[in-house]
């Protein structure tokens, strides 16, 4: 559906319902029919007011990605927000869900809002490295002041706009069932009246200059050293809303959203959420939230994922034929649950209702009930196997089987009543934020099975990434590889703490020998033989803690196993002595990687790589992924490093066909996003 402004006229006030599903963003269409409407309700002499609405549930939100990734087009939002706050006639915005980014500095240019229940408020681009492009940065502390002001604009999280101090943001409260009733009878009272002042003249939030002063420079204390330059600018522009012109306030908020728009950083924090919002949808079929879940059998994965299920408001049951197995699993997710729970600052019951929804049996005909199963257990084919056969007599008919591995085609395992059900899962569980679940999908997977899986993890705040079966999941592939090129730079004569400490300073969550010591280590020392990879420092961490752990024993100084790791070292290695270069190694030889799985079909986009490391990994974001940040430094450099580092592995690091044919078109990953392996052969 094309955007749409609906004009209608209600007792004198012109209605304009703003309509761009599925979120209603200010979309370049969708501001250019809105400076219509706002024209045409300013020239009808039967209009004395406007209401700026959106569909029931919502208000409006941001500008679309791919519009910021062009030359800006008229309206420009700041154009746009100043048309509607140099209107004639009062304007009152109607916010009923979320007001959001753009749709936020919109609400702020009107004359008055009105906000249900439901409305929230926020400046979620502050996550892609902007600040307001419409002069929020202006009118919020005309309204506000500047404590007020910066909380918000610091905090890229939605708040509900009734919340203090808030509240002064809304002329009034009102139900949703009456709401544009209560709108249209405002506006028309404001035109009567001519009650009605624009934001740009309003000074409740500057009454008090001393005060203002002190919030201002108690937040540049507050942010220190650590500010990156935005949150500065943000700062700057709130203090400049006191001291300048409403008119240079704008000019200057304007002035940082363009520098904030094309420094690296904000470029690799909007391919990041980019990539992800392409990724995480595996179909367009939607399907009702779902609920209910089963776990098969008790271990340590189901157990973190039970409690994960029960805290997002979903239906648990545990199967396991071993009854003393299933109940220490559930009292486990009993104390991590009421751990959760009292975190959240509430009360003890609150937990009881949850886990209320905790069941355990041995029976599989428990089995019937549920939507999404999650089957766990030895990571090998005949296990699998015998596992999906033992469950299916009690499985319903549309549920969908996920099976946790890193490398098997769960769905060429299925026994006959299961196929096009049972789909491989690598569900990422670390001690950072990590949201991936990497879904290994097999041809014979069917649609309602894929939206099945799709709404299930959706509900556990999962971000998807769809992978081709029948390998190394693309998670555990690119994690392999952060761990053997920190190897190999071990043997080359680096520390680990040297390796670790370069990975923070490029914005890893970890280091790469904090990731080895949380591996499951059977399962990476299997992989690592497979596919014959030389012994490092990681393997020998892992053998060691194993080893601990079986004999009571407390493990060996991470220096000492490096210096076991490293050997004689080698002869003319190159030098890494920089903090970039050893980031830039692991950078090189990631890319690299990518590059085969691309090519193999195992990755069918380079975003892929990049979502996988994300939200895997703790790579850093504001790169957008090894991929996109390979496009920002440019692939010759990515290439020259390759083969600078080819001698230290030549597996790791000779560089692949691709980033060799890529490099030498004048191609970037990008132009395969947007074209897939079609574009391999262009």
């Amino acid at each position: 559906m094309a955007a749409q402004v609906n004009y209608s006229v209600r007792a004198r006030v012109a209605v304009l319902r703003v309509e761009n599903p599925p979120i209603n963003a200010l979309s370049v269409g969708t501001r250019r029919k809105l400076s219509a409407a706002l024209d045409r309700a300013a020239a009808d002499d039967g209009v004395d007011g406007v209401v700026i609405c959106g569909p029931a549930g919502s208000f409006a939100v941001g500008i679309p990605l791919k519009e910021l990734e062009a030359e800006a087009k008229a309206p420009r939002l700041s154009e746009l927000c100043l048309q509607v706050e140099r209107m004639e006639k009062p304007v009152v915005a109607l916010i009923d869900g979320h007001a959001a980014a753009a749709g936020l500095d919109l609400a702020l240019a009107c004359h008055a809002r009105i906000a249900t229940l439901k409305a929230r408020i926020g400046l979620p681009d502050l996550a892609i490295g902007l600040p307001p492009q419409g002069g929020a940065t202006q009118r919020l502390p005309r309204l506000l002041g500047a404590d007020a002001t910066l909380d918000l604009l610091l905090n890229a999280r939605a708040v509900p706009i009734n919340s203090a101090p808030l509240q002064a943001l809304c002329d009034r409260m009102v139900k949703g069932a009456v709401a544009l009733d209560e709108a249209v009878d405002f506006a028309a009272e404001l035109a009567r009246d001519q009650s009605w002042q624009r934001s740009c003249d309003r000074e409740d939030g500057l009454s008090d200059p001393v005060a203002y002063q002190r919030a201002i420079a108690a937040r540049q204390t507050a942010l220190g050293d650590k500010a990156g330059q935005l949150e500065r600018d943000i700062v700057e522009a709130v203090a400049a809303a006191q001291l300048l012109p409403f008119e240079a306030g704008i000019a200057l908020e304007e002035t940082m959203f363009e520098e904030a728009l094309t420094s690296p950083r904000s470029r690799g924090l909007r391919r990041a959420r980019w990539s992800e919002n392409h990724c995480n949808r595996l179909t367009g079929r939607t399907l009702p939230g779902v609920t209910r879940y089963a776990v098969a059998p008790a271990t340590v994965a189901t157990s973190r994922l039970t409690g994960a299920i029960l805290l997002a408001g979903g239906t648990v049951t545990v199967i396991d034929p071993n009854p003393i197995k299933a109940e220490t699993m559930c009292n486990d997710v009993i104390r991590h649950v009421r751990r959760a729970v009292e975190a959240r600052n509430q009360p003890p019951a609150v937990a009881d209702q949850i886990l209320k929804r905790l069941t355990a049996t041995s029976s599989t005909g428990a089995l019937a009930q549920a939507e999404v199963i999650f089957v766990d257990g030895p990571d090998e084919a005949d296990a699998t196997r015998k596992r999906l056969h033992s469950l299916a007599p009690g499985v319903g008919p549309s549920a969908v089987l996920l099976c946790l591995t890193d490398h098997l085609d769960c769905s060429a395992l299925a026994p006959p009543e299961l196929r096009g059900r049972v789909i491989a899962l690598s569900y990422a569980d670390r001690d950072f934020p990590a949201r991936l679940a990497e879904l290994g999908i097999g041809g014979d997977v069917t649609e309602s099975a894929i939206a099945t899986a799709q709404a299930g993890l959706w509900k556990l705040g999962r971000l998807l990434l769809r992978s081709k079966p029948g390998g190394v999941m693309l998670t555990q592939t690119m994690g392999d590889t952060i761990l053997s090129a920190a190897d190999a730079l071990i043997r080359a004569g680096l520390a680990p703490a040297e390796i670790d400490a370069a990975m923070r300073a490029h914005g890893y969550r970890r280091g790469a020998y904090d990731l080895a010591a949380r591996q499951n280590g059977p399962a990476y020392l299997s992989r690592s033989a497979a596919a014959s990879r030389a012994e490092g420092l990681s393997h020998l961490l892992i053998n060691d803690r194993m080893a601990a752990r079986s004999e009571g024993r407390d493990t060996q100084p991470l220096v000492q196993l490096a210096d076991i790791a490293r050997g004689d070292g080698m002869r003319d290695a190159p030098d890494l002595t920089r903090p970039q270069d050893i980031a830039g190694a692991i950078h090189a030889a990631l890319v690299n990687a990518g590059c085969a799985l691309i090519a193999n079909g195992r990755a069918a986009r380079p975003m892929h790589v990049d979502v996988a490391l994300l939200q895997g990994w703790g790579y850093p974001r504001d790169t957008g992924g090894p991929m996109s940040e390979a496009d920002q430094m440019g692939l010759f450099a990515v290439l020259r490093r390759c083969q600078m580092l080819a001698q230290l592995d030549a597996d790791l690091w000779t560089p692949h066909p691709l980033l060799v044919q890529l490099q030498r078109n004048g191609r970037r990953f990008q132009e395969l996003d947007l074209g897939g392996r079609a574009k391999l052969a262009a």
